[in-house]
C-alpha cells in the first residue's frame, strides 16, 4: 500500500474518490455526479488530502478541514479493505499533521448503500482509534450523527 498527502486532487482522483464515497456512504448523500462531488469539495477550507493507493488506484481517502474555527475529517475506505488497518493508517497520518480533529459519525441509519445493504456503523472504530464521543447530536430524517473529537 502506498500513501500520498496532497492539497489539491486531479480529476482522475475525484472521480475515484468518489465512486469509494457512493459505495461506502449511504446512499441518501451519494453523488451522482462529478460535478456533485466538486461542490462538497469545495466547500471545504484549506483541505489536505489522505490517499492510500493500491497498483495506483485509490482505495481509501481521508480530508481534514477547517469548519467554525475547528480542524475537521472525514474518511472513507472501500469495503474489501476494511478491518485491515487501513483506516486506522490513515487516521494516524492525520493525526500527525493535526493537534485535533472533529468528526461527524452516523450513529442511526435508515438510508441503505447504493447496493441495498446497510451501512455499518463506525463509531466503535474510532472510539478504538482514540475518538471521544461528545454530547452533540445531529438527527435528520435519513440519519443520526454523533460529533467526535480527537485531541493530542
Amino acid at each position: 500500500m502506498q500513501f500520498s498527502e496532497k492539497k489539491v486532487l486531479s480529476q482522475i482522483e475525484k472521480e475515484q474518490i468518489r465512486s469509494i464515497w457512493n459505495n461506502e456512504y449511504p446512499s441518501s448523500i451519494s453523488h451522482a455526479s462529478l460535478e456533485s462531488f466538486e461542490n462538497y469539495l469545495s466547500t471545504l477550507e484549506n483541505p489536505t488530502h489522505f490517499l492510500a493507493l493500491k497498483n495506483d488506484s485509490i482505495v481509501a481517502w481521508g480530508v481534514t478541514f477547517d469548519r467554525e474555527n475547528e480542524r475537521w475529517f472525514a474518511l472513507i475506505i472501500d469495503r474489501n479493505l476494511q478491518g485491515k488497518g487501513l483506516g486506522k493508517d490513515l487516521i494516524h497520518q492525520m493525526k500527525l499533521k493535526e493537534n485535533s480533529l472533529n468528526g461527524w459519525v452516523v450513529i442511526e441509519n435508515d438510508s441503505p448503500l447504493l447496493d441495498g445493504t446497510s451501512y455499518p456503523l463506525p463509531l466503535d472504530f474510532y472510539l478504538k482509534n482514540g475518538f471521544q464521543k461528545t454530547t452533540i447530536i445531529l438527527e435528520s430524517s435519513i440519519f443520526t450523527t454523533q460529533k467526535i473529537t480527537w485531541k493530542s
